[in-house]
């Protein structure tokens, strides 16, 4: 099997993500500024494609349907891992995958039922994934930062990746 270069990107982003609950979701808002926000992201295998509930009437899904570029921001300071992953959304309603991707940590957002019309997917397709990680640790990283910024040198985060998924 030939593995295309995006499968292997994507494999990796997925790897990175792994076990990370919460993403920072950001929308383009109708007053022309980001908006940012904590959402749980699905259990499921990334796979070039995000998957989030929301509530129909949620700002982000009327911000979706005026512009639908995103970006989720992945974050595990413990692990020295940092995601961003900027794609398209769109609104999904589809029960049958509602029901495979539900999980009890929704529920404190979700008081419904699966079946409520109020209650939808977010699907992202993946673009571009970017990732920063190191061996080193966060309080070297700083004094490394700190160092170069008062010798007036810029300083390069180790790890910085940019990846094409399309």
């Amino acid at each position: 099997m030939v593995q295309h270069k995006n499968e292997a990107h994507i494999k990796r982003l997925a790897d990175e993500i792994k076990g990370i609950k919460t993403v920072m979701f950001t929308t383009l808002g109708t007053d022309g500024f980001f908006r940012s926000r904590p959402m749980i992201a699905q259990k499921q295998e990334f796979d070039g494609t995000l998957w989030f509930f929301s509530h129909l009437e949620d700002d982000k899904v009327k911000e979706i349907q005026n512009d639908n570029r995103v970006c989720a921001s992945f974050v595990d300071p413990a692990g020295e891992t940092w995601v961003s992953i900027s794609g398209t959304a769109e609104i999904v309603v589809d029960k049958e995958i509602m029901k495979k991707m539900w999980n009890p940590d929704l529920k404190s957002w979700f008081s419904h039922e699966i079946n409520d019309k109020d209650i939808v997917l977010i699907k992202v397709q993946a673009h571009k994934g970017e990732y920063w990680e190191s061996n080193k640790g966060i309080i070297v990283q700083l004094v490394e930062l700190f160092t170069e910024v008062s010798q007036d040198k810029n300083y390069k985060m180790p790890g910085h990746k940019i990846v094409d998924l399309t």
